[in-house]
Formats: C-alpha cells, structure tokens, sequence
C-alpha cells in the first residue's frame, strides 16, 4: 500500500511538473498562429501566464504578451512592440475554431524598442530634402549625421546631438542641443531655427494618440536601443473584439 501510495505520489508530481512545462507552450503556439490567420500578422509572437496554469483551458489568464517586429506605429517603426494584457478572458474555441478574437482584459501595458535604424528610417520620411542619414546611440543622447541636398545638386552635410525629451506624459519628442552645417559649429537660437525650417513637422511622438491612448511611464536608453513603456490611460479598458 505504502509503495502505490508513493508511486501515485511521483505520477501526481510528474503530471503537475509536465503541465506547467508543457501547457503553456502548446497553449501559446495554438494563440500564436491563431492570431496570426485572424489578423494576417505574421511577425507575431504570443507569450502566456496563468496561475495556476490549468486556468488556460478555461481561456483565463494572468497576462498575455503579444510581441510584434517591424512594426509601423504613426508614422514611426518600432524595432519591437510588446504590448501585456493583465487578467485576460479569451474564447479560446472561438478563437482556435472561427479565427475570431473576442477576450475580456484590464489594464495593456505596451514596450517600444526603437533602434539607431528606427531614427534613420524616420528622419528620412519626416524631413524633406534628406538625401542620407546615420545615427548613433550614446547613453542618454542620440548623433546624427546626414546630408541635405539642395538646389542645383549642391549637399549640405550637418551633425547633430540630440536628447529625448518628455514634455507630458504623452508625448517624447527628438530635440537637437548641438548642430554643425559643412563642419562649422551653429549657435543654439540659430539651430533652433534651421531644425523648423529643414524639418517644419515636429518630431515628435504622440502616445496619446494610438488607437489605444497611452501615456509614458519610463525611457531607457543605452547604444543598442531606446526603450518606451507606456500603459493604457485610465478608462480605456475594454473588451477586444
């Protein structure tokens, strides 16, 4: 008796350990591709947690992680997106069978990776007239490098530092604390000026403006990335359908 009694033990535990291993994973390929064929995103990962784990199969769970490459953001293409969703509810046969999304949530946290790529491709849409641009980042700014090409094939080259700069909680906008034009230092008021003049659309961003507002909670920044979290505003749960 002792011996099945330890033998149902070891089973009991074998089984628990299997499912929290393997659920999760066999869960989150299943979402995966289903999101996939729903929202004919391919570049999409979806990450699971659910405490405890058997909760997936009744659709519920702690957090839900979608995390997107290359994705075009107004006008801005982010590097990654991964955007958390707490306390979710899904149809997972709705979802699974139909293709359908349909899930409860509460409050979406979502972080941007941005990369020196990002910024070039960026500048390069924004500002006319930008014939070539390259950035670099440092700690806590960013370099460019570039040319402008103006009228009768000549070039203007020009160097920037510049700073991210958070002037609500809504928008983070580039802003250039040092310039050069063809290697010859410019004064501040004077930059100030040529950046509207070169670049009349201000570059900024406006979480406040996603299809789902967002307002900033931290910016981090080192040479390989620039990365912005941001939450939902209050109010603006909802179910996702």
């Amino acid at each position: 008796m002792k011996r099945f009694l330890v033998g149902l033990l070891i089973l009991v535990v074998v089984l628990g350990v299997g499912t929290e291993l393997f659920l999760p994973r066999a869960v989150e390929r299943g979402v995966t591709a289903a999101l996939a064929r729903a929202t004919g995103e391919q570049d999409l990962a979806v990450f699971l947690e659910s405490h405890p784990v058997l909760r997936m199969m009744l659709g519920e769970f702690s957090t839900v992680t979608v995390e997107n490459t290359d994705v075009s953001v107004d006008g801005l293409a982010f590097q990654t997106v991964a955007t958390t969703l707490q306390q979710v509810r899904m149809n997972l046969e709705q979802l699974l069978q139909e293709r359908q999304v349909s899930a409860g949530r509460g409050r979406l946290q979502t972080v941007f990776r941005l990369s020196a790529t990002d910024i070039e491709n960026h500048l390069l849409v924004r500002i006319p007239n930008l014939q070539a641009a390259e950035a670099a980042l440092l700690d806590d700014r960013i370099l460019v490098d570039g040319t402008f090409a103006l009228e009768g094939g000549r070039q203007l080259h020009f160097k920037t530092v510049n700073s991210l700069q958070q002037p609500d909680e809504t928008h983070l906008a580039l802003t250039v604390e040092q310039m050069w034009l063809n290697d010859v230092a410019i004064a501040p008021e004077l930059a100030r000026d040529l950046v509207e003049f070169f670049a009349p659309e201000p570059l900024a961003i406006d979480f406040g403006a996603f299809p789902v507002p967002l307002k900033i909670t931290d910016v981090q920044m080192d040479a390989r990335a620039i990365v912005i979290t941001a939450q939902e505003q209050v109010g603006q749960q909802e179910d996702v359908r």
